[in-house]
């Protein structure tokens, strides 16, 4: 009976659903299990040890032990090893107790140690034999591969991990000895750059020291011209000033005259005011006390005689006072002309600009000396310490020459310090090899190589050195040699103007203030100073012609003043003779004395006025005396200290450019000093860095090192000693998808994929083909959801993706479903065995990609294999998914179709059709 004839109402028995869900499910867990790694039992395997050891240098040396060992050591959780003889092996791999056997052969150690000698003919590689048994399982044939290739592994890095670790010692040993050499050349270089360094230090110092003696003989002039100019002008200044004191003491000596006869003066117009009060009464009681009134008369008239007399002094005073103020004035005028044309700005700009050029270099000067005596302040240095240091300068060029040329000639014997340095690294030398006969000549070689290195290195320098002192400079027309002894002289010319100046400083500065610092302000402060001094001795020229003019009435009005008091003599004498003889005029006389009194009283104010203002100028006039006389004490020793700053500045610029001249001579001298010293520390670095690069290139390991080392070459890459475990997820994705398939096809092997009554049957297409394809799609979707919770257990997966897969197994499984029914609907049993060459296809690309590129062409238009690939990216979570579920979407859309279609288009049946199933029915 067909397969489609079977079940014709696809009525299932419960049993049959029962087997069809639970089918797909048990061999998905079986096969789950399977494929479990930490559920296998270890591989084993058996290590047969047929090694003799050797004696290396009285060592034994057992090789084969140390390799089974090892291997032991290094089993993992998939494999065992199992020391064994050889019957047991053999037996072991009879009944397939041992995977494989390794065996170690009893010349393995002899054969491993056979380079010792370093004999290339003598050497040969060790062997080790591997047996694979046949009585195992499948895969077992790969694990033994596994087997030989990690006991190979193991073989050759232990080996080579001996050798190794001789060669990196051997390394260690000769970079030792040599690092010896490195260090005797690296004393001589650092002398070789000391050397050097101090030539380019003194070449540095001397180019700063010519430069600024250049600019000092540059500048020399202007300074020499700004310090005469100043003399000048400080001398102009000191005759001002003494022109200035004369005036001003004999315009003090005639105030003074002046203030003794304004006292006098405001004492009769006192006397004068008290007698007109008393006139004034008597001329009052005058009819009653005559008497009074003539003694009244009598001392106006006294008072009158005193006046008179005092007028005469008072005019002289007033002249004399004009007349001083005069002198004074013009001294003035004399002071300020001298002070506006000897001290002009330009001058004073000049000899600013000079010193501002001066002082810097005088300070670079100063650090140069300090270079020479840096534990002595510069102020306190001598000329004969000067003196003493260049003398020893001398002797030290004189005894470096004569060493370098004894060096240059070989004439000097090697230092104890060379020779006990080369002994020492003859005696450490160690051998690298073990023949006697290659160690003495390596000995030998070595202890000449180190002594005629040292000798041949030091004695080329001094030559190139002493051909650099011995040649003359075509600029100069001398030898560095000549130019450094000659040195000693240039310093002292220059140190004795500089100690000169200095002490001139010393003397003229008080104590604390820097003499380079005043020196550079000396032209700020001059200007200063003299601008206070013209401003005052203007402002004392116009207060000297304001008084000249105020004065000028005062003397003018003293003849004026003696007639008047003459006047009032003669009229009070007159008034006296007429007293007694006027008595009916006494009334006109008592008014007359009224007004004569106020003009008293107003006359005696305006003298004591006059004398306190006479007073007061009399008090300036002798503080002008006295400044005007300091004034010229001051301009007096300016104007010495100038001349003396003028003369020290002509000596200093002749000096400085003596001094020029010849430290550019020692600066090219020093120069080729230089560039000889240079080119012998050249030399001995070029031969310190050579060595010490070879030295690098000697590698030195520590113990640590050379086990990492050893370790790590004798075995780049390292290999696992376990096995690998499979990946879960495509093994899983692969099951669930097979048992599904398994599931569908096994369903319509069971049940008929076309009812027989589908012809007579009165129900409409869509419900037969639902009562056909609901029970098995239904099902599917059951063992799509059993099988995605087992699998998501197995994998560990969380609630929500487990729910995911469990609805895409769901889904898969209906499609599945859909898919076997159109193929056993259509086909048939031709539809059945392209299912199952479908689901072998699938396994197989599901275990492997190594398949012909035409297969996976065709597997591209599998539903089952694009289900697959479904699964497997959702479970690995991979990119990717739209493809394979569009593609899976797609084939059960189809299905779909065809199923229905499978049962639509078959509800009517031709005649034959229908005596061939009467005839299958009979």
């Amino acid at each position: 009976m067909r397969p489609e004839s079977m079940n014709p109402g696809c009525r299932l028995s419960w049993q049959a659903i029962v087997v069809l869900t639970l089918i797909p499910l048990v061999a998905v867990a079986m096969l789950l299990g399977v494929s479990q790694s930490k559920n296998r039992t270890s591989v084993q395997a058996a290590v047969v040890n047929l090694d003799e050891a050797v004696t290396i240098d009285g060592q034994i040396v057992p090789l084969g032990r140390q390799l089974a060992a090892e291997m032991v050591v290094r089993e993992g959780g998939n494999i065992t090893w199992t020391l064994a003889d050889v019957a047991d092996s053999r037996a072991g791999l009879a009944e397939g107790r041992y995977a494989a056997v390794v065996t170690i052969p009893a010349e393995f150690s002899a054969a491993a140690t056979s380079y010792k000698d370093s004999d290339a003919d003598a050497a040969r590689q060790a062997t080790i034999q591997v047996d694979v048994s046949e009585n195992s399982a499948v895969a077992d044939a790969d694990l033994a591969r596994d087997i030989a290739a990690m006991a190979t592994s193991t073989i050759n890095a232990t080996l080579t991990e001996t050798y190794l670790e001789n060669v990196y010692v051997g390394f260690n040993t000769i970079g030792e000895q040599f690092a010896q050499v490195v260090d005797g050349v690296s004393q001589l270089d650092e002398g070789g750059k000391d050397l050097a360094d101090g030539a380019s230090q003194a070449t540095d110092g001397a180019g700063k020291l010519d430069a600024g003696l250049t600019t000092l003989a540059d500048k020399g002039g202007e300074l020499a011209e700004g310090a005469a100019t100043l003399a000048d002008g400080a001398g102009k200044l000191a005759n001002g000033s003494t022109t200035l004191a004369g005036g001003a003491s004999d315009l003090s000596k005639g105030a003074d005259t002046l203030a003794g006869g304004s006292q006098k003066l405001a004492g009769g117009t006192s006397d004068l005011a008290t007698g007109m009060k008393q006139f004034d009464q008597g001329v009052q009681k005058l009819n009653a006390e005559a008497p009074k009134l003539v003694e009244g008369v009598n001392g106006l008239v006294n008072g009158s005689q005193q006046v008179l007399g005092a007028i005469p002094e008072y005019t002289a005073g007033a002249g004399a006072v004009v007349n001083g103020v005069g002198k004074i004035r013009d001294g003035l005028a004399s002071l300020d002309d001298g002070l506006q044309g000897g001290l002009d700005p330009a001058t004073l700009a000049r000899l600013q600009h000079s010193l501002s050029e001066l002082v810097p270099v005088l300070k670079e000067a100063r650090a140069a000396l300090q270079v020479y005596f840096p534990d002595r302040d510069p102020g306190s240095i001598t000329y004969e310490e000067v003196e003493a240091a260049t003398q020893k300068l001398d002797a030290y060029f004189t005894k470096t020459v004569s060493t370098i040329d004894a060096l240059a000639e070989g004439t000097v014997p090697t230092s104890p310090e060379i020779e006990e340095l080369a002994k020492r690294i003859v005696s450490e030398w160690r051998c690298p090899v073990t023949s006697p006969e290659q160690c003495e000549q390596l000995s030998k070689v070595y202890t000449r190589g180190v002594i005629d290195g040292m000798s041949k290195g030091i004695q080329h320098g001094a030559k190139v050195v002493r051909k650099n002192l011995n040649t003359t400079d075509e600029r100069t027309g001398k030898t560095p040699l000549e130019s450094a002894r000659a040195f000693s002289q240039l310093v002292l010319r220059i140190a004795k103007p500089a100690i000169q100046i200095r002490d001139l400083f010393a003397r003229k500065l008080p104590d604390g203030m820097e003499p380079l610092d005043v020196l550079q302000q000396l032209p700020t402060i001059i200007d200063t100073k003299v601008s206070k001094l013209v401003n005052g001795v203007g402002k004392l020229r116009d207060g000297a012609d304001e008084l000249v003019t105020r004065a000028a009435p005062l003397k003018e009005s003293g003849p004026a003043l003696g007639e008047g008091a003459t006047t009032l003599l003669e009229g009070t004498r007159t008034l006296g003779e007429q007293v007694a003889g006027m008595p009916e005029d006494t009334q006109k006389l008592a008014d007359a004395s009224s007004r004569l009194e106020k003009g008293a009283d107003a006359l005696a104010t305006g003298a004591e006025a006059l004398a306190d203002g006479v007073e007061q100028f009399a008090t300036g006039a002798g503080q002008l005396s006295q400044g005007a006389g300091k004034l010229a004490g001051g301009a007096e020793q300016l104007a010495d200290g100038t001349e003396e700053l003028a003369s020290g500045t002509d000596h200093y610029v002749a000096g400085v450019g003596q001094t020029a001249q010849g430290m550019t001579t020692l600066r090219q001298g020093l120069i080729r000093l230089s560039d000889g010293a240079t080119t012998l520390s050249n030399g001995v670095g070029t031969l310190h860095d050579e060595l010490a690069a070879a030295k690098e290139k000697l590698p030195h390991y520590s113990s640590e090192d050379i086990d990492a080392l050893s370790q790590t070459v004798a075995s780049p890459v390292e290999r696992s000693t376990d096995l690998s475990d499979p990946a879960v997820a495509p093994i899983a994705a692969l099951l669930a998808v097979a048992a599904l398939w398994l599931g569908a096809l096994l369903a319509y092997s069971l049940a008929a994929p076309v009812p027989s009554d589908l012809v007579t049957n009165s129900r409409s297409s869509a419900k037969l083909w639902l009562r056909t394809v609901g029970l098995l799609a239904a099902l599917g979707a059951g063992q799509g959801i059993l099988i995605g919770t087992a699998s998501g257990f197995a994998l560990g997966l969380p609630w929500t993706r487990m729910l995911v897969t469990s609805g895409l197994l769901a889904t898969i499984g209906v499609s599945f479903a859909l898919i076997n029914h159109a193929l056993t609907a259509w086909l048939g049993n031709i539809g059945r065995g392209i299912s199952v060459l479908l689901l072998v296809a699938t396994v197989g690309l599901g275990l492997t990609s190594t398949v012909p590129g035409w297969v996976s062409e065709a597997a591209g238009f599998s539903p089952l294999h694009n289900g697959l690939l479904l699964v497997r990216t959702w479970l690995s979570h991979g990119s990717g998914l739209v493809f394979p579920a569009s593609s899976s979407l797609l084939a059960g859309s189809i299905a779909l179709g065809c199923s229905y279609a499978a049962i639509a288009t078959r509800r009517r049946i031709t005649v034959k059709q229908f005596r061939t199933r009467v005839a299958e029915t009979r």
